[in-house]
């Protein structure tokens, strides 16, 4: 079994027939060789350039066309800003009003004997009692 590195060296000795080396330098002379002068004109860097101008000549255009700071009437931001501040104290209140209620209604479950659950669309636990009472007595059934 050759390695792979003899094999290669194999390759090193072919060499291509006369005929082949003669019709390939033939096509190599008879290309013509590329000269090292420049276009005149660079259509590249034309488009390129007329696009920068595009954007700087739009980009001065919106700047000027709309009002940088329109509500500057110190009067109007004066209002405004009363007016938010009375809507945040509104806010504040009717969350002080349900926490009321909610700690109302919890202590109220507390002081009775049983204490059901707080949220009303849950039924109580005394409804419950007699289905988990059924239930213990059927498991201690079938456990004897």
């Amino acid at each position: 079994m050759e390695t792979l590195i003899e094999k290669l060296k194999k390759f090193r000795e072919i060499q291509p027939d006369a005929e082949y080396s003669q019709r390939s330098k033939l096509v190599i002379l008879a290309t013509p060789a590329l000269s090292g002068k420049r276009p005149i004109f660079n259509w590249q860097l034309a488009f390129t350039l007329a696009g920068l101008l595009l954007v700087l000549i739009s980009g001065t255009l919106f700047r000027y066309s709309k009002p940088s700071a329109p509500n500057l009437n110190a009067q109007a931001l004066k209002t405004e800003l009363q007016d938010l501040d009375i809507n945040i104290q509104l806010a504040k209140i009717e969350y002080y009003q349900k926490v009321d209620e909610t700690v109302s209604l919890a202590l109220k479950e507390i002081s009775e004997n049983h204490t059901g659950n707080l949220n009303l669309a849950i039924p109580a636990e005394s409804e419950n009692n007699k289905s988990k009472e059924e239930i213990k007595d059927l498991l201690d059934q079938l456990l004897l």
